[in-house]
């Protein structure tokens, strides 16, 4: 709270385990319930004013109670360790799921990133808030506004959000994760907003649509990726199959029997479950939807130049998919031949 209290622009924790953070919360509470910590982190993802009191060394009052937290954390660490998930706290956060650890190697050009973030941060942090006076007569920040087609790409992206977190799939915590998405969403746009201009209170279509982007194909695949391991890993290997589907469609205008004949994870499911796995793709970014929702016959737009970016690995899936046929009928083949020469 006091650092807080003397960092009115927020402040960052950065923790080598997340473990070690968790089982930090509550330690100087009665009875050591983490109870009011973690009300308190929740807050902290709104920067809202906190009033804090305390007996013997008096309230403190934060004009925005703002913080980060970076941590990482083992996936093996992540099914042992009690996430905090029945507040909400841990759908707050932005999971990274990272490649396999390779062997250490020298990087060059490390210094090179931080000389040229230093200089953005600086301007950020030193940028004054544009103030104005209420109704009631106090100073109040200017709010910036996104511009009609901004406004209409974030309500685009704030109903899809709802939609999808309606599907048990992978689990309730991934669709409480995208419902928190829409603050993150605006202050991605504003982030670019204030980065790339000098000021201005309009964010322009083409900054709303970068954090769009950002948020759908990055964020969104890393958190579906974090919660189906939280939940035991069954629903990546469908997704990677319908994703395989999508981007093995001849024409850029997809209906459900084009994807269905060609994934067999779609197979025996019923029509709305199949309905709910493609919309699923509309929240990462690579469909459009067409009509209506509801309609009998649903179609998408595959997004432009997903088949050229997704290219190697698409190349990849397909060589392990023959590779694996070959595979089988050579084991048949070896039976068969072991069957007749006995």
């Amino acid at each position: 709270m006091e650092i807080l209290g003397t960092n009115p622009g927020g402040c960052a924790v950065i923790r080598e385990e997340l473990s070690g953070w968790l089982g930090s919360l509550g330690r100087y509470s009665p009875q050591s319930k983490d109870g009011t910590d973690r009300a308190f982190y929740c807050a902290m993802r709104d920067g809202a004013p906190h009033d804090y009191q305390r007996k013997t060394t008096g309230s403190i009052h934060l004009d925005a109670a703002a913080g980060s937290l970076l941590s990482a954390v083992q996936p093996d660490r992540v099914l042992e360790i009690k996430l905090p998930t029945a507040d909400g706290l841990m759908q707050r956060f932005m999971p990274l799921m990272m490649r396999e650890a390779r062997g250490y190697q020298d990087k060059v050009g490390v210094d090179d990133v931080k000389a040229l973030l230093q200089p953005v941060r600086d301007r950020l942090a030193a940028i004054p808030p544009v103030m104005q006076r209420d109704p009631y007569g106090q100073l109040v920040p200017i709010p910036y506004k996104l511009t009609a087609e901004g406004a209409e790409l974030y309500q685009k992206f704030a109903d899809d959000m709802r939609l999808v977190a309606r599907m048990p799939d992978p689990s309730r915590e991934f669709g409480e994760c995208l419902n928190k998405l829409g603050p993150m969403w605006l202050s991605f746009a504003l982030l670019f907003h204030l980065i790339e201009t000098e000021g201005g209170e309009s964010v322009s279509f083409a900054v709303a649509q970068r954090a769009d982007a950002i948020i759908r194909e990055f964020f969104i695949p890393h958190a579906h990726q974090f919660y189906d391991l939280l939940g035991g890993g069954s629903s990546v290997h469908g997704a990677r199959s319908v994703a395989t589907a999508i981007l093995r469609c001849p024409k850029d205008e997809i209906v459900l029997r084009d994807v269905v004949h060609r994934c067999r994870a779609m197979r025996g499911k019923d029509r709305n479950a199949q309905v709910q796995l493609m919309q699923k793709f509309e929240t990462f970014g690579w469909l459009t939807r067409l009509d209506r929702y509801g309609t009998a016959h649903p179609r998408w737009r595959r997004t432009a130049g997903l088949v050229e970016r997704f290219a190697e690995e698409l190349k990849r899936e397909e060589a392990a998919r023959a590779a694996m046929t070959a595979a089988i009928k050579a084991d048949a083949s070896a039976k068969r031949k072991a069957a007749s020469a006995g």
